[in-house]
C-alpha cells in the first residue's frame, strides 16, 4: 500500500513497534488500535500491512477491508470475499453469505485480517469470520476512533497519542517550508497556531498548508482570527480536519453523549474539569435524568463521560491532587462550539463587550457561559431578552462584585444560574421571580451575607450556599419541596432552625456547617429523610449520634462527614474529601458510654479528639463491629497510653487499618501494650496493612516500633515523627524501661530472630 512517511519518530515508531510485536505474539490473537480521527492510525497500519507482506515467513496472507460506515455487514462481506476472490453477488440472505466467507476463510490459515476504521462492535461468526486462535494462526487488527470498540471485540487496545510537542513543531515547520519561529512579527502567532492544531498531524499539515501561503504579518492576524472564531472551513483541505472531528461527535449514540460534550465546551479553554464536578452540572442540565437515587446518576455521568474519552473526543487525567478530570482539545471544542451554535454563546468565541451588546444575543440562545473570566462589571441597564436562554455560567469571576436587577428581568426561562467563586455581596431582586430556576450555585461567595425570601422558587432543585458568607438560613427553604440538593456547609451560618429538614424530604444531599458551634442538626430530622444518600454535619453529643446511626436500620448512606459533640480542641488541616465515609467525636465519654454508644459500620475514617476517658482503642467496643475503617486520627486525647493493647476486645479493625494519626497525645507510651494476662507478645496480623504513620506533640514516648512489631509492617509507606521530644528509637530492641514485664515476653519474642531479614519493603518517606 502507498505508504505515507510516519510522523513522530517517537510516537508513532513506538505504537508501530508495539503493534509488531503483538501481531508476533502467540499469546495475543485480537490488536485494536484506537484514536482521535487524523491522528495518524491508519498510516501506522498500512506501515504493518506493508511489513508483512515483505516478510513472508510470518504469515501467508494479509487482508485489508476499511469498513464502511455505518456498518454494512452485507457490504463488509463484499470487501473481504473480494480480497478472497470469493463471489457472494448471487447470495442475497447475510447468514448463507456469512457461512460461504466462513468456509473459504477458515481453509486459509495464517492470516491477518485488517479492519480499518470500525465504529462499531461486531459479532465475527455473524459476518463470516472465524475466531482468530493458536489453531488458525490468524490474527485480527482493526483501527477505531473508540476505544469500546477494542474492548467489545476482546481486542489488545493501543491508544494512539498526539504527537510530542517537539514532533509537532517538527511536522510543522516542515509543512511550512521555512522556519517562520525565526521572524519575531509571526512567531507569536505562530505558536498561537500551532498551540490550536492540538498536536494532531492532521490538523498541522492542513493548517500549515494555509499559512504558508501567507506573506505579511497582516495576512497572518486576519487568518488567525478566522482560526479562532471559525472551525477551519477556509479551504477544502481545512474543511476536512473538521468533518473528521464533527463525524466523531455525529457517531457518538444517544442524545446524552452528545449533549455531555457540548456542555464541556462551555468551560475554558484547556481548562482542567473535574470530573465530579462536571456530573454534577450533566445532573443539573437534566442531560442524566432523575434516577431513583444519586449514585444510579453518578454512574451514569461516569458512564458518559468514559465513553467520551474512549471515543478520544475528551482526554482524562488526574491533578496534583489526584481529583480525576477531563480536558478537551481545543480542536474538539471549536468544532463542538460550531455544532451548538447558535444555542450556545461561550466567551472566548464572543467576548464580554459582545455579552453586554444585546444585538449579539440571538432569540435562540439557551446557554451562555462567561465564567473564569475576570469580570468586575456588568452596566445597570443590560437587560436580554430571551425566553429560550435556560443556562448562564458567570463562576469564577472573582472581581465581580455587582450584578444588576436588570440582567434577569426578562430571562423567564434561565433554569441554571451559577454565580460560583465570584465577590457578590447580594442576590438581584429578580433573581427571587425566576419561577423556573432548577439550580442556584452560590459556593464560595464569602462576600455574600444575606439571602432573601426563597419562597418564589418551588421548582429549585437544587441549591448550593457551601462556603459563602450567609449567618443564617434563607427564608422560605421550606417551601422548596422539589429540592434533592441543599448545600449549607457556611462556617458564620449561626443556627438550623428546628422544623425546615421534614418538609424538604426529598433531600439526596444535605451538608450543613461543620464550623459554627450552634448549627447543630436534629437527629430526628435528620433521620426523617429517607431518600438522604450524603450527609455531612454536626450532632450535639454521642448519644444523639447514636441514635441517628440506629435510625437507619438496614438503610446505608452512600457518604457522610458527621461530627458528635462539642468542639474540643483547634482545628487542624484535613481534607474531607480523602475518606467518604468520616466520624469525628470530640470532647465526649466514650469508654463510659459501652453498648449504647454505636458507630456506622462502614465507616472508613474515625477522629477521637479530646476524649480523656480513653487509654486505647480497645476502650470502644463499637469499633469491632467496623468492617471498612481504613483511617484513625487521635487528637488530644490526654488518657491515651497505647493504640492498642493484647486484650481480646482488640479485633480484626483495629489491627488492620492503613492510616494512623497520632496527635498531642501526652500520655502516649507506645503503640502496643500486652496486658499481664496475654500470652503472645504481639499478633501476628497486628498493623499488617499499615501504610502511613504521623505522630507529632506527643511528649513520652520514647520507641515508636520495637522489633516484635516491625516485622509485621511489610506495607508501610510513610512515617512522621515531628515534636517527640523524649523519642529515642524509631526502630530499636530497648524496651520502654516502664514495661519491664513486657520486656521479658518480648525477649522471648525476638530471641533467634534474624534481624537481617525484617525489612520495610515499601517504605518511601521517614
Amino acid at each position: 500500500m502507498s505508504t505515507p512517511t510516519l510522523i513522530g519518530e517517537n510516537t508513532a515508531e513506538r505504537v508501530k513497534e508495539e503493534i509488531w510485536e503483538c501481531v508476533l505474539n502467540d499469546d495475543v490473537r485480537k490488536i485494536g488500535l484506537y484514536g482521535m480521527g487524523g491522528i495518524g492510525k491508519s498510516t501506522v497500519m498500512k506501515h504493518i500491512n506493508n511489513r508483512l507482506l515483505k516478510e513472508k515467513n510470518k504469515f501467508d496472507s494479509v487482508i485489508w477491508v476499511t469498513v464502511s460506515k455505518p456498518l454494512n455487514v452485507i457490504q463488509l462481506q463484499h470487501d473481504i470475499a473480494c480480497k478472497l476472490d470469493l463471489d457472494l453477488t448471487k447470495v442475497e440472505d447475510v447468514g448463507a453469505r456469512a457461512a460461504r466467507l466462513m468456509a473459504k476463510l477458515e481453509n486459509k490459515n495464517r492470516y491477518v485480517l485488517i479492519l480499518d476504521d470500525m465504529w462499531e462492535i461486531l459479532t465475527l461468526e455473524e459476518v463470516g469470520i472465524p475466531e482468530p486462535n493458536s489453531a488458525n494462526g490468524c490474527k485480527l487488527v482493526l483501527t477505531t476512533r473508540l476505544r469500546d470498540v477494542c474492548r467489545g471485540m476482546s481486542c489488545k487496545d493501543i491508544k494512539m497519542e498526539p504527537l510530542s510537542k517537539e514532533e509537532a513543531r517538527k511536522l510543522f515547520l516542515e509543512k511550512m517550508g521555512y522556519d517562520v519561529f525565526n521572524d519575531e512579527n509571526l512567531k507569536p502567532m505562530a505558536e498561537e497556531v500551532l498551540e490550536r492544531c492540538a498536536q494532531l498531524p492532521l490538523a498541522i499539515v492542513t493548517i500549515a498548508a494555509s499559512f504558508k501561503l501567507l506573506i505579511d504579518d497582516c495576512e497572518w492576524r486576519d487568518a488567525l482570527v478566522k482560526l479562532r472564531k471559525s472551525v477551519l472551513r477556509t479551504n477544502e483541505t481545512e474543511e476536512q480536519v473538521l468533518e473528521k472531528l464533527k463525524f466523531s461527535y455525529e457517531q457518538l449514540k444517544g442524545e446524552k453523549l452528545k449533549q455531555g460534550l457540548l456542555h464541556c465546551a462551555l468551560f475554558p479553554e484547556d481548562f482542567m474539569i473535574k470530573k465530579q464536578e462536571l456530573v454534577e452540572h450533566l445532573i443539573d442540565e437534566g442531560i442524566i435524568e432523575s434516577m431513583e437515587s444519586r449514585q444510579e446518576e453518578f454512574d451514569n455521568g461516569y458512564s458518559i463521560l468514559r465513553k467520551l474519552d474512549s471515543a478520544c473526543l475528551l482526554e482524562g487525567g488526574n491533578d496534583f491532587y489526584k481529583e480525576k478530570f477531563v480536558k478537551m482539545h481545543d480542536l474538539v471544542r471549536d468544532m463542538v462550539l460550531n455544532v451548538a451554535s447558535p444555542q450556545f454563546m461561550v466567551e472566548g468565541h464572543l467576548g464580554l463587550k459582545d455579552f453586554l451588546d444585546e444585538g449579539k444575543w440571538r432569540e435562540d440562545l439557551v446557554k451562555a457561559s462567561l465564567m473564569y473570566k475576570d469580570i468586575s462589571t456588568i452596566p445597570p441597564n443590560v437587560s436580554p431578552r430571551y425566553p429560550n436562554l435556560s443556562t448562564l455560567l458567570l463562576q469564577g469571576n472573582r472581581s465581580l462584585k455587582n450584578v444588576p436587577d436588570s440582567l434577569f428581568e426578562h430571562l423567564y426561562g434561565l433554569k441554571v444560574l451559577d454565580l460560583s467563586y465570584t465577590r457578590i455581596e447580594s442576590l438581584p431582586n429578580s433573581v427571587y421571580s425566576l419561577e423556573k430556576l432548577t439550580t442556584l450555585r452560590l459556593r464560595e461567595c464569602g462576600e455574600l451575607k444575606h439571602v432573601s425570601s426563597l419562597a418564589k422558587l418551588t421548582t429549585l432543585r437544587k441549591l448550593d450556599l457551601g462556603e459563602t458568607g450567609i449567618t443564617e438560613v434563607p427564608d422560605g427553604l421550606e417551601l422548596l419541596v422539589n429540592l434533592k440538593f441543599l448545600d449549607l456547609n457556611a462556617p458564620k451560618l449561626k443556627v438550623m432552625p428546628p422544623g425546615i429538614l421534614r418538609k424538604i424530604s426529598h433531600l439526596q444531599y444535605l451538608t450543613v456547617s461543620w464550623h459554627s458551634m450552634e448549627t447543630i442538626v436534629d437527629e430526628e430530622e435528620i433521620a426523617s429523610l429517607k431518600e438522604l444518600e450524603t450527609f455531612a454535619g454536626r450532632f450535639n453529643d454521642v448519644d444523639k449520634f447514636s441514635m441517628y446511626i440506629r435510625s437507619l436500620k438496614n438503610r446505608r448512606l452512600a457518604s457522610y462527614q458527621i461530627r458528635a459533640g462539642l468542639r474540643a480542641i483547634a482545628e487542624w488541616w484535613w481534607d474531607p474529601y480523602s475518606y467518604s465515609k468520616r466520624v469525628i467525636l470530640e470532647n465526649s465519654n466514650l469508654r463510659g458510654g459501652g453498648e449504647s454508644f454505636v458507630l456506622p459500620n462502614d465507616v472508613q475514617c474515625l477522629e477521637i479528639r479530646g476524649c480523656h476517658d480513653l487509654r486505647s482503642l480497645c476502650d470502644v467496643p463499637s469499633l469491632n463491629h467496623t468492617s471498612e475503617l481504613q483511617c484513625v486520627r487521635l487528637d488530644g486525647c490526654k488518657g491515651i497510653e497505647h493504640v492498642l493493647s493484647s486484650s481480646s476486645s482488640c479485633t480484626l479493625p483495629l489491627l488492620q487499618i492503613e492510616e494512623l494519626e497520632l496527635l498531642n497525645l501526652s500520655n502516649l507510651r507506645g503503640l502496643f501494650r500486652i496486658e499481664k494476662a496475654a500470652s503472645a507478645w504481639v499478633p501476628s496480623d497486628t498493623f499488617s496493612r499499615l501504610k502511613i504513620i504521623y505522630l507529632c506533640l506527643c511528649s513520652k514516648i520514647k520507641k515508636l516500633f520495637p522489633l516484635g512489631l516491625l516485622q509485621h509492617l511489610h506495607n508501610l509507606e510513610e512515617i512522621s515523627v515531628r515534636f517527640c521530644d523524649q523519642v529515642e528509637e524509631i526502630i530499636g530492641e530497648a524496651s520502654d524501661e516502664e514495661e519491664e514485664k513486657e520486656e521479658e515476653e518480648e525477649e522471648k519474642e525476638e530471641e533467634g530472630m534474624d534481624t537481617t531479614k525484617i525489612t520495610l519493603p515499601k517504605l518511601r518517606l521517614l
